[in-house]
């Protein structure tokens, strides 16, 4: 409306009647019209004494008109505005010049004419209501038209935002790849490399992917260096833990020696710093912040009490994985197993098979992949029978056959372990399952394939959550998915949590503040009960929070979300 009639000014007359008050008309019909004037006056583009056309109409009538009016309006379409920030753009107007005068934010301002400027058909095509505005968005990923061209010719009008968006940076790479983390985006565009900003999504694409590698590549070979100086026999490099083939590695301890005099004086007063921190009653986020800045001092000192000799480091070498963050974690004194001579003549003989060169050989390895995998695709039972079998032998023997990418022995980080475990209602019924399925998989040499081949449905299902249930991870880990992710899983699993976890004192109020624990028992039971709590040491209203929250049902919010009713504690399968 607003770009309408700055471009022709106003076309349909204004439908009004005279008001009670004398002089002054009232609008049956063309409030839109009458508001977008307006809006041109207060951004000067249209003078102060601007005559409108107006039909006159009387008061009888007029109401029969709005209500006409009403049945058959057509609300303003979000591309108006689009189009108007766009039409100000182009008269040489400043994103902060148009976010001033229509007291909106800068960045909307930007979002709206990256919109406008979408390939004039997809732009009507969301005009005409046959895309969304996330889809609309997706499109404007990128400010090429041609591309998004292409896309849309493609795709049409049936296909999701994450499809569109997917298509248009399958040859870009997110600021949040461990490559990236690595390099920096700075080191990245220093170099030349072009950066795409997703308005919307407020993520960066790095479009020069073979730049990304070679300087990811060299940042690593610094990195290799500085360990082989070090006098390490080898450095191997992987992006992933799960690439790592740890049957095949073997660690070997380092030596321990004494610290120096001036190291352990440092020990023992950082020591001292963390002993009333770590028990104080008010743990604020500034005091989390020094212990762990002390835990971090503290262990860099520990670790110099571990040695590797230089004889050690001849014959030993260093595995680096890069994580997500793009930050290195260096496993040191890994000693590689040697190849038997019989599986060295098996592999000069597999890669001299019919003269093809490594490179062709990738390519054909890669293409009966692919085929292997459009079969397996139609052949469930095939797929559940390798997918157990290779679950089952990472769990029960720590190795993978790496036929399937990312399946490996799946330990989660819980943040408790030993003694505390014993007493946990959860892993103690997954214990007592893990002893029934070990009466099947626990001899030597077990054929994991035959084993479950032989199985009937109900008990192949039953291995498959097991198994699975054993590497669900809703953990804070830095490898656990994000916790809306793990609120869907918990409503598809269901379940009460409060049928296998209760506050303790020992699991849960010894580990927060005293004004924390009173928190928690208000929200539980009520400010009533919580005011008991009041004057104890923190040791006594540990223990009397726990009885007055027993059977309450009550979790922290960190362990809400997703939940379902459950009558009862599960009864879980194992083999017969």
């Amino acid at each position: 409306m607003l770009a309408s009639i700055a471009a022709k000014g106003q076309l349909t007359p204004i439908i009004v009647y005279p008001s009670e008050e004398k002089g002054m008309f009232e609008i049956a019909d063309g409030q839109r019209r009458f508001l977008a004037c307006r809006a041109w006056q207060d951004v000067g583009r249209l003078p102060k004494r601007f005559a409108m056309r107006c039909e006159v109409i009387s008061a009888e009538e007029a109401a029969e008109v709005s209500l006409a009016t009403n049945v058959v309006r057509v609300a303003m379409h979000p591309s108006d505005e689009f189009e108007a920030f766009n039409v100000l753009s182009k008269e040489g107007q400043s994103n902060q010049e148009i976010a001033t005068r229509f007291g909106v934010a800068e960045k909307k301002v930007e979002q709206r004419l990256r919109l406008a400027n979408a390939a004039p058909g997809i732009f009507q095509a969301y005009r005409d209501g046959n895309l969304s505005l996330s889809e609309l968005q997706a499109y404007c990923v990128t400010d090429d038209q041609e591309r998004q061209k292409s896309v849309f010719k493609a795709f049409g009008c049936d296909h999701s935002e994450y499809q569109i968006r997917s298509r248009l940076l399958e040859e870009t790479v997110r600021d949040s790849d461990p490559r990236v983390r690595l390099v920096t985006i700075d080191k990245y565009v220093e170099e030349g490399g072009a950066v795409t900003t997703d308005l919307f999504k407020e993520n960066l694409y790095l479009s020069d992917i073979a730049l990304l590698d070679k300087l990811a590549a060299e940042k690593l070979e610094e990195i290799k260096k500085t360990y082989l100086n070090d006098g390490w026999s080898w450095v191997e490099l992987f992006w992933r833990r799960s690439e790592v083939n740890w049957s095949e590695l073997r660690r070997v301890s380092p030596e321990t020696v004494e610290l120096s005099a001036k190291d352990q004086a440092q020990l023992d007063m950082l020591n001292k710093k963390l002993e009333p921190l770590a028990e104080s009653d008010e743990v604020t986020d500034e005091v989390w912040e020094l212990v762990d800045n002390l835990r971090d001092q503290i262990e860099e000192i520990e670790e110099r009490k571990l040695f590797y000799s230089a004889e050690n480091k001849a014959q030993l070498g260093v595995v680096l994985v890069i994580d997500g963050d793009g930050d290195i974690d260096a496993e040191f004194g890994i000693s590689k197993e040697k190849v038997s001579s019989d599986q060295e003549g098996s592999k000069a003989q597999d890669n001299s098979k019919k003269g093809y060169s490594a490179k062709h050989q990738d390519r054909l390895a890669g293409e009966r992949t692919l085929a292997m995998q459009a079969f397996l695709e139609q052949n469930e039972e095939a797929a559940e029978v390798l997918l157990l079998s290779e679950l089952a032998q990472s769990h029960f023997e720590g190795t993978i056959s790496r036929v399937f990418a990312g399946i490996r022995n799946g330990h989660v980080p819980l943040g408790f372990d030993g003694e505390e475990l014993k007493t946990n209602k959860a892993y103690m019924a997954l214990q007592d399952v893990e002893i029934s399925w070990m009466k099947l998989f626990g001899e030597e040499d077990a054929d994991y394939t035959q084993i479950v081949s032989d199985m009937e449905t109900k008990e192949r299902k039953s291995l498959l959550a097991f198994l699975l249930a054993y590497r669900l991870n809703a953990t804070n880990h830095h490898e656990a998915p994000e916790k809306d992710t793990i609120d869907r899983v918990a409503t598809v699993i269901g379940g009460d949590l409060s049928l296998f976890w209760q506050p303790s004192a020992e699991g849960h109020f010894r580990h927060i503040s005293k004004t924390q624990i009173g928190e928690d028992v208000e929200d539980a039971v009520g400010p009533e009960e919580a005011q008991k709590l009041q004057g104890m040491p923190k040791k006594d209203m540990a223990v009397a929070a726990e009885r007055l929250t027993h059977d309450s049902g009550w979790l922290p919010e960190t362990m809400r979300g997703g939940q379902n009713e459950a009558p009862s504690v599960p009864q879980l399968q194992a083999a017969e």
